[in-house]
C-alpha cells in the first residue's frame, strides 16, 4: 500500500470527530511503524512463514472536504474519508454518493512467496454508499452501507486465494453529548474462499473542547476478523482479535495565526493478533498536520 493512502486513511479516522460538516483543507506528515507480511514496504523476499520485522517509516497526509448548499434540504459534497474520495450529496437525512481510492495502492502479487523477490501489483477499489442520520435532541444516529468492488491487476495466488472481491460495510456511529460509539461490519467476497473474512468492530470514543480553542478526541476499539476456509499455504483457518487506540488534539488559531487555522496531531496504534504468525499485524502511527476552514 502506498505511504500517502494509509496516512490519509490514518489521520482522517482520527480526524473525522473534530471537524464536522466544515469546509477545510489540510496538510502534513508523520511517521509509521508498522509490522505487516502483506504490505509492499515489507521485505521483498522472507524466508519462513514467521511474523514480520518491523518497519519505520515516513507518511506524507492530505484531507480535505468542501460542501455546496443548494438550499436548506440539499447539500453537494466532496470530501476524503478513511483513504477514499468521495462525491455525494445530502438530502435532509438521507446521504448518498460514490466512493473510490484515488492513490495508488500495492500488495505483493503472492505474499506466500519464499526465498525469491515477491512481485508488487496494483490494487483498485471503487464503489457507492447510501446513509441515513436520526437526531433526537442531544442524541445522533448515523446509519451507513457502503459496496465496493476490489481488483487485483496481477494475483499470482491459486485460485482458493485469489482476492479480487465485493467489500461490503455496514456502520452504526452514536453519539450523545460528547460520547461516542461506533459498530462496524465488513464482509469481504473474495473470489477465493480462504481469502474471503467478516470482520467486526467496535469503538468507543469521547471528545470535549478546552479553553475554547482546544478539541480534544480519544477512543478505544475491539473486533475480530474471521476467514471463510482453511489457507491451503498455511494448512490453518484464520481468525485474529483487534484492538486499537486513538487519539487527536486540534488547536484553533495557534499563535494568533488566524481564526480559520488550526493544527491537528493524531496518534494511533492497532494490532491484529491471529492464529498464525504470518497473519499478526501491528500499526503505530503520528500525524502532525496545519489546516485552513473557509
Amino acid at each position: 500500500m502506498k505511504s500517502f493512502a494509509f496516512g490519509l486513511s490514518v489521520a482522517c479516522l482520527m480526524g473525522a470527530n473534530l471537524f464536522a460538516q466544515e469546509n477545510y483543507i489540510e496538510i502534513g506528515g508523520g511517521f509509521l511503524s508498522e509490522k505487516n507480511n502483506f504490505s509492499t514496504d515489507s521485505k521483498s523476499t522472507i524466508s519462513n512463514y514467521g511474523e514480520s520485522d518491523s518497519d519505520t517509516r515516513g507518511i506524507p497526509y492530505g484531507a480535505f472536504n468542501y460542501t455546496y448548499h443548494y438550499d436548506n434540504a440539499i447539500a453537494f459534497y466532496l470530501d476524503s474519508k478513511k483513504g477514499d474520495v468521495r462525491v455525494g450529496s445530502t438530502i435532509d437525512n438521507l446521504n448518498f454518493g460514490f466512493v473510490i481510492k484515488p492513490f495508488a495502492e500495492e500488495e505483493w502479487s503472492n505474499p506466500y512467496l519464499l526465498n525469491q523477490n515477491r512481485s508488487k501489483t496494483d490494487v483498485s477499489e471503487m464503489g457507492g454508499y447510501v446513509g441515513y442520520t436520526f437526531k433526537a435532541d442531544a442524541y445522533k444516529l448515523a446509519l451507513e452501507y457502503q459496496v465496493t468492488t476490489v481488483d487485483y491487476d496481477n494475483d499470482a495466488l491459486p485460485s482458493t486465494l485469489k482476492r479480487d472481491a465485493t467489500r461490503h460495510i455496514l456502520s452504526a456511529k452514536n453519539s450523545y453529548k460528547n460520547y461516542l460509539l461506533g459498530l462496524e461490519y465488513e464482509k469481504y467476497d473474495a473470489d477465493g474462499k480462504a481469502s474471503a473474512y467478516d470482520k467486526y468492530m467496535a469503538e468507543v470514543g469521547y471528545q470535549d473542547t478546552f479553553f475554547t480553542n482546544l478539541s480534544f478526541f480519544t477512543a478505544l476499539g475491539v473486533g475480530a476478523k474471521e476467514y471463510d476456509a482453511t489457507n491451503p499455504i498455511l494448512g490453518k483457518k484464520i481468525d485474529a482479535t483487534i484492538v486499537s487506540a486513538t487519539v487527536a488534539l486540534k488547536l484553533d488559531n495557534p499563535m494568533d495565526f488566524g481564526k480559520n487555522t488550526y493544527v491537528s496531531l493524531a496518534l494511533k496504534a492497532t494490532q491484529e493478533d491471529a492464529n498464525h504468525d504470518f497473519y499478526d499485524k501491528e500499526q503505530i502511527a503520528s500525524i502532525v498536520s496545519v489546516g485552513y476552514k473557509f
